[in-house]
């Protein structure tokens, strides 16, 4: 018989009050974006102009800047999850976010330019 497959350890989750890198806090605020979207640790998936686990964020205000929908849409994605757009990795979800804060981050990234 062969061996069991070793079970995949998740890695260990940040502390609640872990302080995002610097870079991050800098490339956000330079961009004008709110601190919400650090608070709330869009940082760990996005960066506002490279490829991360998710998408730039300047690339998701590209691809949807005329969606008259994609407010809708992508406070949608933010809060239930999402994927199909920029490749396999699916978007988790965010349940602890309230659709106005979803909202507001949402419409912030779609000022970017």
């Amino acid at each position: 018989a062969e061996p069991a497959p070793t079970p995949i350890e998740a890695a260990p989750a940040e502390p609640a009050d872990a302080l995002p890198p610097e870079s991050a806090l800098a490339t956000f605020a330079a961009a004008g974006l709110p601190e919400s979207l650090i608070q709330n640790g869009c940082y760990s998936c996005h960066d506002v102009n490279g490829a991360r686990i998710g998408p730039p964020l300047r690339a998701v205000a590209g691809l949807y800047r005329t969606d008259p929908q994609a407010v809708d849409k992508l406070t949608q994605k933010t809060l239930h999850g999402g994927g199909g757009v920029w490749g396999p990795t699916p978007m988790i979800a965010h349940p602890q976010l309230d659709e106005a804060a979803a909202r507001a981050m949402i419409e912030a990234i779609l000022k970017l330019n």
